[in-house]
């Protein structure tokens, strides 16, 4: 879900994303700036007057750790691993 604004390693956002106010950023460049504690409280809470939203009301607590310690990993990732998480993802399996 975080790709079409944030890409990915070796991907980039979706086209329409071109369009918020402030550019969401690409997440395997500046991931490293946040601690995954950082991660956690932006991916529940959204952060105000930019397109990021908050994600709390629709994923438990486990889930949005789950993806802050996946964003983390995305710096040392190669596209075929992201890509890899992707079918893990489609195939009923949480990363």
């Amino acid at each position: 879900m975080c790709e079409h604004c944030h890409g990915g390693p070796g991907i980039k956002p979706d086209k329409w994303s071109r369009g918020l106010l402030p550019q969401p950023p690409h997440l395997p460049e500046v991931i490293s700036e946040w601690e995954p504690d950082e991660v956690f409280w932006i991916v529940k809470h959204g952060i105000k007057m930019t397109g990021m939203p908050s994600f709390g009301a629709n994923h438990g607590d486990q889930m949005i750790w789950n993806i802050a310690a996946f964003a983390t990993r995305l710096p040392a990732m190669t596209k075929e691993e992201y890509e890899g998480f992707e079918e893990a993802d489609s195939s009923g399996s949480e990363y």
